[in-house]
């Protein structure tokens, strides 16, 4: 995995799509607008802060993708 396939808007889209959840049902959870949903989709890497309450709303620890990227890295580095 590259850092360019990481990209936590698109797994959150997908997850909502798997769930059968409507973008709609996610703003109202953020208490935000679906305008703000859809650019969340857009971002490769959204806000912390935003992201922690997502992981929690959908029961879905997206910061493991991050973490998971960081541990090849760094074994790689090492040469493992």
């Amino acid at each position: 995995m590259s850092k360019k396939e990481i990209h936590i808007g698109k797994r959150i889209e997908n997850k909502m799509n798997d769930d059968g959840r409507k973008t709609k049902w996610l703003a109202k959870q953020l208490t935000c607008d679906t305008s703000l949903v859809h650019r969340i989709y857009d971002q490769q890497f959204p806000d912390t802060s935003r992201l922690i309450d997502i992981s929690i709303i959908l029961e879905t620890d997206f910061f493991a993708y991050y973490s998971e990227y960081v541990i090849k890295e760094i074994q790689n580095k090492n040469g493992k």
